[in-house]
């Protein structure tokens, strides 16, 4: 078993609690390019030494890694970053991709093809959650619009026109 304490920033007061270790998956979201792809593989490599059990792998702010290359595949470069990790990784940690899947088939051919152990959805699960009953069984589904800014943002009313059109199905 192990304590974990944790100090509450507005009273200072500690909370404590104990965890079996084997209770949950650490999973750690990081940037695969900063300050290019070398370096974050070698951060990686220390997450998963201290323990991190599963990587999910994005983009930084900066996107400059020319190294990174999708020309001519079914992903986009953010794929291929995952991709390259994935690679990298061997097995030790399952590794997943992320972006521009908006696709059941390309979901489907990157865990199919051994080429990350899973995706994460973002954009296109908000567009329809019938989105991974479509990866798994071909069902139907409303795709992402792909809109230059999401309209489910943050503190904004959801205007995303995939849901009006599931809506509008009903």
């Amino acid at each position: 078993m192990v304590l974990n304490s944790q100090e509450n920033a507005y009273d200072k007061s500690k909370r404590s609690h104990y965890h079996q270790p084997d209770d949950f998956l650490i999973s750690i979201r990081t940037a695969g390019i900063e300050p290019d792809v070398a370096t974050a593989i070698r951060c990686a490599e220390e997450y998963v030494k201290a323990g991190c059990d599963y990587l999910q792998v994005s983009t930084g702010i900066e996107w400059d890694d020319p190294t990174v290359d999708a020309e001519g595949k079914p992903y986009n470069q953010f794929c291929a970053l995952g991709i390259r990790f994935h690679e990298h990784f061997g097995g030790r940690v399952p590794v997943s991709c992320v972006n521009g899947i908006y696709e059941p088939s390309l979901a489907r051919y990157l865990i199919e093809n051994g080429l990350v152990d899973t995706v994460d959805l973002g954009k296109a699960v908000l567009a329809d959650p019938a989105f991974c009953e479509a990866v798994l069984n071909d069902a139907p589904f409303v795709r992402c619009f792909g809109c230059p800014q999401c309209q489910y943002g943050p503190g904004m009313p959801h205007k995303c026109p995939a849901e009006t059109k599931r809506n509008a199905r009903k």
